[in-house]
C-alpha cells in the first residue's frame, strides 16, 4: 500500500480482531476491497478507487518563483563521468532555457549530482524544463555508456526559495560544493559552476544571472560574499546584501513571496534543499 491513497466511497466502523477474525465486504461496482491495519488489535475496511499517489508540488503552479532543483546519480553513482558529460549537460541547460520561460540563476555540476536555481516565469515551466533536460541527457549518457535504464536516483528534488537571504545562502552552499568535496582548490578552479560567469557582469546578464549581482551590488560584492560569508552564521548574509536588494527582488516580481502569500518558516532550510 505504500505510495497509494484512497478516494473513499464509504467507511465501515472499526472492528476488533477479537470479535471477527475474518471480515468480508463484497466489492462495490468496480471498487476494490481494501483492508488495512490501524493498530495492533484493530483493523478498518474501506471501499474506494485506488489511485497512484504523486508528490504534491504546489509551488510549480506559481509564476515568478525561485526554485532550487537537484538530483543525484542512480545508486549513489556518477552522473557525470568526464568533461564531455559535463559539457553536454551545460549545453542542454543553455539550449533548453531558450525554449521555456525560465531563467537559470545558479548551477553547479559535480560527479554525482547537479544543483540548479531557476526563476520560473510561468506556471509549470520548471517542471517541463527539467524533464526535457534530464531525459535528453539520460538518453545521451546511455548511448555513450552502451546501457539502458535510469541514470538518476529518482525524480528530481525541488524546493522554493522565498527571500533574498535564503537565495544567497543557497547559492553559496551550491557553488562551494566542488571545493567542499575536494574537487577544486578554489571557487574559480571548477569550470562547471556559474561562479565565474557571475564575475563578468556582461556575461551574467546575457545568461540570465544578473539577479545575484543586483542582490550583492555587482561583481565585487558577489565575490566578497562568496569568499567572506561564514556559513556558521547564516544571519550574517544580510551584511553582504546591497541596499537595493529589496528593489531588485521586487523588480523580478518576487516580492510577493516575502509578503506572506506563500510564506513558510525559514528554519531548517538546509534540510528542505537537501544540503
Amino acid at each position: 500500500m505504500s505510495g497509494d491513497y484512497l478516494a473513499p466511497a464509504w467507511h465501515l466502523p472499526v472492528i476488533r480482531l477479537a470479535d471477527a477474525r475474518f471480515f468480508f465486504v463484497p466489492p462495490h461496482k468496480n471498487a476494490p476491497l481494501i483492508v488495512y491495519l490501524l493498530g495492533p488489535t484493530t483493523f478498518s475496511v474501506k471501499i474506494g478507487i485506488l489511485h497512484k499517489m504523486t508528490r504534491k508540488r504546489d509551488y510549480l503552479d506559481k509564476p515568478d518563483i525561485i526554485l532550487h532543483v537537484f538530483n543525484q546519480g542512480a545508486r549513489q553513482g556518477s552522473l557525470f563521468h568526464n568533461d564531455e558529460g559535463y559539457e553536454q549537460f551545460l549545453e542542454l541547460l543553455a539550449e533548453t532555457r531558450r525554449e521555456f520561460p525560465v531563467s537559470l540563476l545558479v548551477h553547479c555540476l559535480v560527479p554525482t549530482r547537479f544543483d540548479i536555481i531557476l526563476h520560473q516565469h510561468e506556471p509549470l515551466a520548471v517542471a517541463d524544463f527539467v524533464k526535457q533536460v534530464c531525459q535528453t541527457y539520460s538518453r545521451w549518457l546511455n548511448e555513450q555508456l552502451g546501457k539502458k535504464g535510469t541514470n538518476y536516483q529518482g525524480r528530481y528534488g525541488g524546493a522554493p526559495v522565498f527571500d533574498p537571504e535564503t537565495f544567497m545562502r543557497l547559492a553559496y552552499h551550491i557553488l562551494r560544493t566542488p571545493v567542499n568535496m575536494g574537487l577544486a582548490p578554489s571557487l574559480d578552479a571548477w569550470p562547471y559552476t556559474s561562479y565565474n560567469k557571475c564575475l563578468n557582469e556582461t556575461m551574467a546578464s546575457s545568461n540570465g544571472q544578473a539577479l545575484i549581482l543586483k542582490l550583492t551590488g555587482g561583481p565585487e560584492g558577489y565575490e566578497r560574499f562568496m569568499k567572506q560569508f561564514k556559513a556558521a552564521d547564516p544571519d550574517s548574509v544580510k551584511q553582504f546584501l546591497s541596499p537595493d536588494c529589496a528593489a531588485a527582488w521586487a523588480e523580478k516580481g518576487l516580492d510577493w513571496l516575502s509578503q506572506g502569500r506563500m510564506h513558510r518558516s525559514s528554519s531548517g532550510w538546509e534540510k528542505a534543499h537537501n544540503l
